[in-house]
């Protein structure tokens, strides 16, 4: 075999789902966005770091969608796992989408550890380090379920992550951070996510002039957000917070 076919022959074996990383200010409607993954999905999240999940389960179920919503009370060990469930998800062959909620509530689960919190007292910087290495390790544990050679059923997985907003005195944005615990940078999380969407709730209708909720899929100003493989005309920057929308524009199935 050539090397061009051999090259694309495993280029072609690499390529998973989608990995996307859903971002956006805290009570901006992450987690509500899980209600319009279609097919069957898994909503994981932490019940007592996150908001309640029935907004997204109402919306799955306006919609005709299966969305199955799991509690993990600890990022690793145990049986409700964080991790204990990706393992589980590798062997699946029956879910589609994996929702995680999310990258923030990680961090401050980790921030709890008695370990990390011997390790703040001794020095603060090496906590923080290890915070942010233990959830940038989680992401990429999950970003594995996209791709066949890890999971049985490759999956579409989405991860949120909280951010925070600075203006000045006259409203004007000056930067966008990642709220975590600790200094790691949102590029720190954005940079392993081909896809990056941001949900807003402060675009103003040109029409109605009142704030309105969207999802940006194209960077603008200091907000981060792309999607994989679409060129500059075929983006629309802006659209109505709904996955079925993004998987249209992907062009792909779930």
């Amino acid at each position: 075999m050539s090397y061009l076919k051999r090259a694309q022959a495993s280029q072609k074996n690499a390529k998973g789902k989608a990995f996307t990383v859903i971002c956006g200010r805290r009570l901006s409607g992450k987690t509500t966005l899980a209600g319009t993954l279609p097919g069957t999905s898994v909503l994981l999240y932490n019940r007592l770091k996150e908001s309640d999940t029935e907004c997204a389960e109402n919306l799955a179920k306006k919609l005709g969608h299966k969305l199955h919503v799991f509690n993990f009370n600890t990022v690793t060990g145990g049986e409700l796992s964080l991790d204990d469930h990706l393992n589980a998800l590798a062997k699946d062959t029956e879910v589609d989408n994996v929702y995680i909620d999310g990258a923030t509530s990680v961090a401050n689960i980790l921030y709890d550890d008695p370990q990390v919190q011997v390790a703040l007292e001794k020095n603060v910087w090496e906590g923080y380090r290890m915070i942010g290495d233990q959830v940038c390790s989680i992401i990429e544990k999950a970003k594995l379920l996209t791709m066949s050679s890890h999971a049985v059923k490759p999956k579409n997985v989405f991860i949120t992550a909280s951010l925070t907003t600075k203006t000045d005195a006259n409203g004007n944005m000056l930067d966008v951070k990642f709220d975590i615990r600790g200094q790691m940078g949102i590029t720190s999380l954005t940079e392993k996510a081909p896809n990056v969407l941001v949900i807003r709730d402060d675009i103003t209708d040109s029409e109605t002039g009142s704030e309105v909720r969207m999802m940006m899929t194209r960077t603008a100003n200091y907000w981060p957000a792309r999607i994989s493989g679409l060129l500059g005309d075929e983006n629309p920057g802006v659209m109505a917070p709904d996955l079925r929308e993004f998987f249209k524009l992907k062009g792909s199935e779930v």
